[in-house]
This record gives structure tokens, C-alpha cells and sequence, in this order.
């Protein structure tokens, strides 16, 4: 078993709309997907952080997350996920694979 061992783990995701050069679609999205244990005792930087960024479909964008948090932490074990974002339908879509997991607008 790899990875850390966490009782409760918070999830943000969010798009960035950017502007492409030399391509028939006048702009794309970069999809952040944002996994962290919580925040750091006396202040607000995310503790043990780990971002996953990617231009592809909200599918791989959330299999490759997932993907990435089971290395770092035993997705097993935790007893809470929440995933946090502004309600594009792309972040939804991180409710589908993930369990036990709360969706904190």
C-alpha cells in the first residue's frame, strides 16, 4: 500500500479559459484539479497540496486526479472527500468516481 493514510481529504476544481495560437478553437480550457489535507495549524496555506493540470476532457482530467491522490494518499481509508468548486459541470463530474465524497460549493 502506497501513500499516505488521511481521514478526511478536500478537493478543489476549477477551469481556466486561455487564448490558442494556431488553432481552429479560438480558446481552451485548462482543467486544476486541487487535493490537500486541510489547512496548515495558524494559517491558510493548504496542507500537503497536490495539483493535477491537464487540457483534456473533464473524464481525464478526473482519472488522471484520481489517479495521482491514490499515489499520495490511500484513497481507501479516507473516511471523507469533499469536493469543493463553482458548479461547472465538469467539476461535478469528480462525484461520479470518488466515495465517501460531499459536494461543498
Amino acid at each position: 500500500m502506497s501513500g499516505k493514510v488521511v481521514q478526511e481529504l478536500f478537493i478543489e476544481a476549477d477551469g481556466v479559459v486561455v487564448p490558442l495560437q494556431r488553432s481552429v478553437k479560438p480558446h481552451g480550457e485548462i482543467k486544476l484539479v486541487v487535493g490537500y489535507e486541510g489547512k496548515e495549524k495558524d494559517s491558510s496555506r493548504l496542507a500537503n497540496r497536490y495539483t493535477v493540470a491537464t487540457t483534456k476532457s473533464s473524464r481525464v482530467a478526473w482519472e488522471s486526479a484520481s489517479a495521482a491522490f491514490g499515489h499520495k494518499w490511500v484513497l481507501s481509508e479516507v473516511k471523507k472527500i469533499r469536493i469543493g468548486g463553482d458548479g461547472a459541470e465538469w467539476v461535478k463530474h469528480g462525484l461520479d468516481g470518488l466515495d465517501p465524497v460531499w459536494w461543498t460549493p
